[in-house]
């Protein structure tokens, strides 16, 4: 049986102007809200594990429309990790939808 997974644009989601897909572009699927979907995202370089003091609060300026989505900022060498709260990324009315339409 083949299912298909719904995939959602982070950059269309955020409002977010974005480059277009390339081969570093990559589709991240997760278990959220009772269903399977996929996110696309630029790239993934690594997957990396930080211990919750690695982990610090969300700037003030990050825009609304962000700012219930992410749960914290990571800090890695030279470089921001974003975390995203996935359940929190889609609203009610969106959750929803995917209820039911069965996904």
């Amino acid at each position: 049986m083949v299912k298909l997974v719904i995939s959602i644009n982070l950059h269309k989601k955020f409002k977010i102007e974005g480059k277009p897909s390339t081969d570093d572009s990559k589709i991240i699927t997760a278990y959220v809200n009772n269903s399977i979907l996929g996110f696309l995202v630029d790239e993934v370089t690594d997957i990396i594990t930080f211990n919750s003091e690695e982990i610090e609060q969300a700037p003030s300026f990050i825009q609304r429309s962000l700012s219930q989505s992410i749960t914290g900022i990571g800090k890695l060498d030279d470089r921001l990790v974003v975390m995203l709260d996935l359940e929190k990324t889609l609203n009610t009315e969106e959750t929803e939808l995917l209820r039911t339409e069965g996904y």
